[in-house]
């Protein structure tokens, strides 16, 4: 099916080429991140019972620093994830403030959710470093982004 004129020198794409990078889209851009944001509340709902650990289990793992950090880790990723996918979302003004907004209340719905669904315990602590992880995430996409953008114009300028 050949591409239809919309206005003079202006062609449409046709709706399979649409389809297609909605496809390609899902699975580079929209999937890590689900992937990554399930997997999280997946492992933020394990009991956190240390008693039953096995003699081997790093006892570094026991230290309350070690544990912000991973938190801040964990959310860091989890927005970088997603303002990649939100900027392959169309007509989304501010992806990067979006991805920091629902990731940094994602954190404190996760501690909320640990305190009430499990035998953990939610921590202020921790939603605070849930909230760094997601601003230090999306500032470190959004500083890659305008980077590459930097470094294609001056290819492109050459």
């Amino acid at each position: 099916m050949p591409p239809k004129e919309t206005s003079p020198g202006e062609v449409s794409n046709p709706p399979a080429k649409a389809s297609h990078r909605f496809r390609r889209d899902l699975v580079t851009a929209h999937l890590p991140a689900a992937s990554w944001i399930v997997s999280m509340t997946v492992a933020l709902a394990v009991p956190s019972d240390t008693a039953d650990l096995p003699v081997w289990w790093p006892r570094i793992l026991h230290f309350q620093a070690l544990d912000k950090v991973i938190h801040c880790i964990l959310f860091a990723v989890a927005a970088a994830l997603l303002v990649r996918s939100c900027r392959r979302l169309p007509g989304l003004a501010r992806p990067v403030l979006l991805a920091f907004l629902t990731v940094a209340a994602y954190g404190g719905v996760t501690e909320i959710g640990q305190h009430v669904l499990t035998d953990r315990q939610g921590e202020l602590a921790d939603v605070g470093a849930d909230v760094v992880g997601a601003g230090l995430g999306a500032l470190a996409m959004a500083a890659a982004t305008r980077a590459g953008r930097s470094e294609l114009a001056a290819e492109r300028g050459a």
